[in-house]
């Protein structure tokens, strides 16, 4: 079947994270995940040691502004809705974007994001926050790569 795509004002409805049946295509489950924000972009999804998926985007007014923060949302295993969003990044200075969230082999959970002025990539530093409790809590965020500049786009191989 072919796929029917969303005029811009279906999605606020939708956007409840609950998984719903996709009637226009056969065995195709979607979600739209909640957010506070106008502007959401460049999730990502990793799978948690106990089966929970997590997406990872940013969001805000607009890409560069001060505004934009991490947020991340959590599917646990046999659920059937996203959680709500959770902030994971606020300099109200800095443009936080680009997130990532992996398990390393030791076990946490590291999530890296870029951080910039004004969305100034040239000056962009790696940020972190660290779980060791399999991504359910996250330390506080430090920098992990202050070489102006520096950027994170893609998922960990």
């Amino acid at each position: 079947m072919a796929y029917s795509a969303l005029e811009p004002q279906e999605v606020p409805s939708r956007m409840t994270g609950e998984i719903v049946a996709n009637t226009a295509e056969s065995g195709r489950y979607d979600a739209y995940l909640p957010s506070p924000c106008v502007q959401n972009h460049a999730a990502n999804l990793a799978f948690l040691v106990d089966g929970t998926l997590t997406c990872v985007w940013f969001g805000g007014t607009m890409e560069g502004m001060g505004d934009i923060s991490v947020y991340m949302s959590r599917l646990e295993p046999g659920a059937r809705r996203w959680t709500e969003p959770e902030k994971m990044s606020d300099d109200p200075a800095k443009s936080e974007q680009n997130p990532l969230i992996f398990t390393a082999p030791d076990g946490r959970v590291w999530l890296l994001f870029t951080s910039q002025t004004s969305g100034n990539q040239d000056g962009a530093v790696v940020k972190r926050r660290m779980s060791d409790d399999g991504g359910k809590s996250f330390g506080r965020t430090e920098v992990l790569c202050d070489i102006p500049g520096t950027f994170v786009r893609q998922p960990i191989i």
